[in-house]
């Protein structure tokens, strides 16, 4: 987030609407800054305070970690649905996160012509 920035990828959702498939879209990964702040706005609205959150999707549940008292690289990443107020586990890491993205949501190869 520090080296890249914010990541805008507003398709996903339309690949996952298209192909009917049931899991979150990601829409925004937010950068620090808008971290703090959105989860400190998602926290007064319900979210529990043990996740911090770093992402969105299209209607504006976060996606984040919840806080740990040791290190990890293989957090579990948390979708906090604002309109339940639930909290759910939906990747083991950040990475198996990422590569269900990667795996799921590959278009077609584009062709000339």
């Amino acid at each position: 987030m520090t080296q890249h920035g914010p990541v805008y990828t507003p398709d996903t959702l339309h690949v996952i609407a298209d192909g009917n498939i049931v899991h979150p879209d990601i829409q925004y990964i937010l950068d620090p800054a808008e971290s703090i702040e959105g989860t400190k706005g998602y926290w007064s609205a319900g979210m529990p305070e043990d996740v911090i959150g770093v992402a969105s999707d299209c209607m504006g549940n976060m996606i984040g970690f919840r806080r740990q008292s040791s290190v990890s690289d293989d957090a579990p990443v948390e979708f906090f649905d604002h309109d339940f107020g639930v909290v759910y586990e939906i990747a083991a890491s950040f990475d198996e996160f990422l590569a269900w993205y990667l795996d799921n949501l590959k278009r077609p190869p584009l062709t000339n012509g």
